[in-house]
Formats: C-alpha cells, sequence, structure tokens
C-alpha cells in the first residue's frame, strides 16, 4: 500500500472552504499553549534548522481525555509552530493523519510556499499519537502476504483478519487506560480547543490524506468557526476501512500507470525486477543470517519512491542492483550490502516488531468506522 504522504503527492486535490478574511481576536486560553525553542534534533531536518526556521517553536497542550469529563485524566498534545515572518493573519493548522501519523512537522508542507509569511503554522501529534502523550506502543500483526504467486486473496484476506484481531486485542488490553478516548471527533474537539487557545475567531486548517477527514468533521461540527480548509487527497467520508484500504492499493496502480506512461523505462525496471524476483527470490543476507527478498518485499521497498517523480532514478538504480546481486562475487556482495542498506531504512519504522505507528492506524479506525 502506498503511503499517506505518497497518497497525497498522486491525488493533490484542493478544496477551498470560505475565505472570508482575516481572523481576529484574543483568547484567556492563550497560556494553556507551553511554547518553547525546539531542540535541533527536534526539526524536520536538523542540519538546516538553523538556517532555515531560527524561530520554531515546539509546544505542549493537555486536553481531557473525556470531554464530559474536564477534570479528569489528559494527553498532553505534542505541536511545532513556526511564527509567521512577514504580517500575521492568523493560525493555519495542520496534519497529514495517517491516520496514527505523526503531524507535528506537517507544517513544512505549508512552510514552502507564501503561507509562511502571513500565518503561524503549527503541526501536532493527535491523541494517542508519536510525541503526544499517552500514546500507543503497540506490537504490529503478523503478516499473511504470500511469497509466490499464485495468490489466493480471499485466503490471504481470511487469515490477515484473524491475525490482525489478535494483535488488535492485544493492544486494546495494553492500552485500555486511553483507547476508548481516541478517534476523530475526539481530535476534532482538540482541534477547535487549540483554535481557541492561539486566539483565533475561526480555524484555518490544511488537512491531508487522512487529516482531510479531520477537516470535514471540523466543518460538519463547527460550520461557523471555519475561514478557510484546504482538503488535500481527501479521504471519503462515506467510506469503510475496507475502502480506505482499498484507495491506498489503488493510488500504488495509479502512479505505476503514470509512471509508463511518462517514463517507460522507469516502469520496465519495476515490472522486470518484480516478475525476476516472483520467479527466483534473492537472498541479500550475509552468512548465518537470511534476508529474503521477493517480489513483494520489491514492491515494498520502493512504494515510498512511486509517489515522487525525482524518486524514479533511485527505481532504476534499485533495479540494477537486484540484477548484480545475483552475481558470485565482489560485485554481487555489494549489491546486496547495498540492498541490505536499503532495506534497513525502509523497516527502521518498524523494528522489534512494533507497528510503525504503535498500532494507532487500526484503533482510530475502530473508533471512527463501523467496520
Amino acid at each position: 500500500m502506498i503511503s499517506s504522504k505518497g497518497l497525497l503527492s498522486l491525488l493533490s486535490v484542493a478544496f477551498l472552504m470560505a475565505v472570508v478574511g482575516p481572523v481576529s481576536g484574543a483568547s484567556a486560553q492563550a497560556a494553556q499553549i507551553s511554547w518553547t525553542t525546539c531542540p535541533k534534533e527536534a526539526y524536520p531536518d536538523p542540519a538546516v534548522a538553523d538556517a532555515l526556521y531560527p524561530t520554531l517553536q515546539c509546544g505542549t497542550f493537555k486536553v481531557p481525555y473525556d470531554y464530559g469529563k474536564p477534570n479528569g485524566k489528559q494527553f498532553t498534545l505534542a505541536l511545532q509552530k513556526l511564527p509567521a515572518s512577514g504580517t500575521k493573519i492568523g493560525t493555519l493548522f495542520t496534519n497529514p493523519g495517517g491516520p496514527g501519523s505523526p503531524g507535528r512537522t506537517s507544517w513544512t508542507e505549508a512552510a514552502t510556499i507564501r503561507m509562511r509569511e502571513s500565518f503561524d503554522l503549527i503541526g501536532f501529534d493527535p491523541r494517542g499519537v508519536g510525541e503526544t502523550r499517552p500514546a500507543f506502543d503497540c506490537e504490529k500483526a503478523d503478516e499473511a502476504f504470500p511469497k509466490l504467486p499464485p495468490v489466493d486473496w480471499v485466503q490471504i484476506a481470511a487469515v490477515q483478519t484473524i491475525l490482525t484481531a489478535r494483535a488488535n486485542r492485544a493492544c486494546q488490553r495494553k492500552s485500555a487506560d486511553f483507547i476508548a478516548h481516541v478517534g476523530t471527533n475526539n481530535v476534532v474537539r482538540d482541534l477547535d480547543a487549540m483554535r481557541a487557545a492561539v486566539g483565533d475567531a475561526k480555524l484555518n486548517f490544511w488537512g491531508m490524506s487522512y487529516g482531510s477527514r479531520i477537516g470535514y468533521v471540523y466543518a460538519y461540527r463547527y460550520p461557523q468557526r471555519v475561514r478557510a480548509m484546504i482538503l488535500d487527497g481527501p479521504v471519503s467520508p462515506n467510506g469503510s476501512v475496507a475502502n480506505f484500504a482499498e484507495v491506498g492499493s489503488r493510488a500504488a496502480d495509479e502512479a505505476l500507470r503514470f509512471i509508463r506512461s511518462v517514463s517507460p523505462a522507469t516502469y520496465a525496471a519495476v515490472i522486470a525486477t518484480r516478475d525476476s524476483l516472483f520467479a527466483s527470490r534473492l537472498d541479500i543476507g550475509t552468512a548465518g543470517r537470511s534476508i529474503p527478498l521477493a517480489g513483494y518485499e520489491w514492491l515494498t521497498l520502493i512504494d515510498n519512491k512511486l509517489s515522487s517523480q525525482d524518486s524514479w532514478p533511485e527505481i532504476t538504480a534499485l533495479a540494477k542492483q537486484v540484477a548484480a546481486a545475483r552475481i558470485v562475487g565482489p560485485g554481487g556482495y555489494d549489491a546486496r550490502a547495498a540492498l541490505r542498506e536499503e532495506r534497513a531504512i525502509a523497516d527502521a519504522e518498524d523494528s522489534d516488531g512494533v507497528s510503525a505507528d504503535g498500532g494507532a492506524n487500526e484503533a482510530i479506525n475502530c473508533a471512527d468506522y463501523a467496520d
């Protein structure tokens, strides 16, 4: 499945709502957000942090587990703010969603265009996600993906359902203290509280992919509090978990169709390498440690590179490495080492059997969708 960011890049559908003029209004709640200068390691790109974003601030904001019990247990949301560089109109909140993806650095999307001049840009990790506390930290489900074709997808789906349910039950037990209080409806109330805390009478919001769900639920709940909203790569409000997963798979197919029309050589490298690995899988491991690379692992390896044309040369280079890795001798050794490094980068967030999002994706979808 293609990543949320990849889906955003592929679909890039924007809906602009109700731009009605500058935001005004003070708020007695402003002190509730605690801002400090960000440590360098918190920057999206620490190497250029001081040069590009010297004013970046990191913040925390407390919200109740249950808005019906405002004095009860609280989440501490993690935020980042890039103050407006020119005459400020208001605050623009951003979130890329996932669900389950950290959003505190999502302001970088808006910082690359002129919105940086007129708005404080704020990204946030929703409840249960990223650096927000408490956050999910659950084991990922085992995968029932096949190693070789032909593929019985009905059988795989049946097995995967059992494996995912088992992991979800374990995550429910581990996160019992707060799992009942996640979900988009609660995130929307948090977003409205943050809007009030920064002193904006109306909300400016840029929601990407799943973040569009946050946006349209906010607009539905608080229609009179929206100033401007961009829903980028929108997720259907009438969807389901199955539909949400299908969109990701379809996005990968659309990316490959686009690549075929624009760069036949890149497309040929993707497909030829996939077919060769299905026909004869490759072991890129070292003595005593097998690391298989078959067709599905290949597609996973290049997944995040499909949606960006700038990354297509990397796909071609990796395809050449796969071919070279079959060589017995120094050339093959070097190619296998390069592929191991690429696999390590791709798998870094999934190390030690912990889900990259800590299990937040399944928990939030469970809260949002009937299925």
